[in-house]
């Protein structure tokens, strides 16, 4: 009796340890979260250089980077539940101006897959490496920019995560950038050719009858001949 006692004692003490041990690993979890969330580099905003007004890509000709201070700035932290990481999360705002070149296409045959694209460079204008070009994403909507008129600005937001959390000094080689620029077109769709009766040539209808009863004819002179083939034959 008293070693089941033991027994008892022993399984109860194993699960009051193994709450405690859970408690104690989900309140280092829950600190470690916040404290990963709570972070803020002391490296949190800058001013960064373009190479060139000049935009690249099939609408540089209409558009030009305005002179307006570019700044990066950190917006925070971005949990990744998957596998368990904190990134930093930063953004780029950039001012372009309209020119008075007209566009050679119209802007409701864009498709939504269209933008622009910021490429960070450091000093020796080289490309940061991890860092591939930024799309200026779907909160920047193509038919709002090229809809601009001759002489107005637009302010880009390019969002993107780099860096660890709790990793300082993540922007500090970022320097100088370009701006790419990509339009894609919405599929041509050609309607399915109905015939119409009305708009049948003449004379190609006349030609295709004359041809259907030409065939008609001869498929009936080949009967004809099986048959009498087959009645001689009979006859023998």
């Amino acid at each position: 009796m008293k070693k089941s006692w033991k027994i008892v004692l022993g399984i109860v003490g194993l699960l009051i340890l193994l709450s405690v041990f859970n408690n104690v690993k989900s309140c280092s979890a829950k600190n470690e979260k916040e404290s990963n969330m709570n972070f803020k580099p002391e490296l949190s905003s800058k001013e960064i250089k373009h190479k060139s007004s000049l935009i690249n890509g099939e609408i540089g000709n209409y558009f030009e980077i305005n002179e307006a201070k570019s700044i990066i700035n950190f917006v925070g932290i971005e949990e990744h539940l998957m596998d368990k990481k904190y990134t930093q999360k930063w953004e780029v705002k950039v001012c372009i101006t309209r020119n008075n070149k007209p566009l050679p296409f119209d802007i409701k045959n864009v498709s939504g897959n269209s933008g622009l694209y910021l490429q960070l460079l450091n000093s020796t204008s080289s490309p940061i490496s991890n860092l591939n070009e930024i799309s200026s994403g779907i909160d920047n909507n193509i038919d709002e920019i090229l809809s601009l008129k001759t002489g107005e600005n637009k302010w880009i937001t390019f969002n993107f995560e780099y860096g660890e959390s709790k990793k300082e000094d993540v922007i500090k080689d970022i320097q100088f950038f370009t701006i790419n620029s990509k339009i894609n077109f919405k599929e041509k769709i050609t309607p399915t050719t109905v015939i119409n009766s009305e708009e049948v040539n003449k004379d190609d209808l006349d030609k295709k009858m004359k041809d259907a009863d030409k065939a008609t004819e001869l498929m009936e002179r080949q009967v004809k001949m099986m048959e009498k083939v087959d009645k001689m034959s009979k006859d023998k």
